[in-house]
C-alpha cells in the first residue's frame, strides 16, 4: 500500500507542481527519506511505479524525481536526513520523543506560545501529521474543556454537543 501510495505521489508531480513550484524536489527528498528509513525498498516502489499509467510528460517529470531521489540517497544522505531538522532531529523516534515532551508540557503550564515555539524549534515541517496524532491521541487520555483552553466558545461546543 506505501509503495503503491508514493508512486502515484511520483506520478502527480507535474500537477502538483502547479501550486507548488518546488514539488518534484521535495517529493524526491521525501522518496529519498522513504528509502533510507527502510520504510519502502526502491524495488517494489519501482514494481508499483512502472504499474501504473501515466502520460508522457507526467512519466518524465516522475522519473526525473526518481532520478533525484537516488542521487540524494546515494551521495547526499546527511542532507535528506537534515530536512527534517538538525543532527538527532533529523530521526523520527527523536522527533516524536521531543512532541510527547511538548504536549505533556503543554497539558500542564497550557502555554501555548511556549509550545508553539518548541514546535517551530524542532524543524519538522515534514513531520506535523504526527504532532497531530500525538494531539489526539493525549485529547483522548486527557479531555479538557475546550471554551477554557481557548479553542471553542460555549455555543460552538453546544452546537457541537447537539450535533
Amino acid at each position: 500500500i506505501m509503495a503503491k501510495g508514493m508512486a502515484k505521489v511520483v506520478c502527480a508531480t507535474s500537477q502538483f507542481k502547479i501550486d507548488i513550484p518546488n514539488a518534484a524536489d521535495e517529493i524526491a527528498t521525501f522518496l529519498a527519506r522513504v528509502i533510507i528509513d527502510r520504510i519502502l525498498s526502491w524495488d517494489i516502489f519501482l514494481r508499483e511505479l512502472q504499474g501504473l499509467p501515466a502520460p508522457l510528460d507526467e512519466a518524465k517529470v516522475a522519473t526525473g524525481v526518481v532520478n533525484a531521489a537516488r542521487k540524494l540517497q546515494q551521495f547526499a544522505t546527511a542532507r535528506v536526513l537534515r530536512a527534517w531538522g538538525q543532527g538527532d532531529a533529523g530521526t523520527a523516534s527523536y522527533s516524536k520523543k521531543r512532541m510527547t515532551a511538548l504536549l505533556e508540557e503543554f497539558l500542564v503550564s497550557r502555554d501555548k506560545r511556549e509550545a508553539d515555539r518548541c514546535l517551530r524549534e524542532l524543524c519538522v515541517p515534514y513531520f506535523h501529521h504526527e504532532m497531530v496524532k500525538q494531539m489526539v491521541t493525549v485529547a483522548v487520555r486527557h479531555p479538557i474543556d475546550l471554551s477554557e483552553a481557548g479553542g471553542a466558545g460555549s455555543a460552538q461546543s453546544a452546537a457541537g454537543d447537539a450535533a
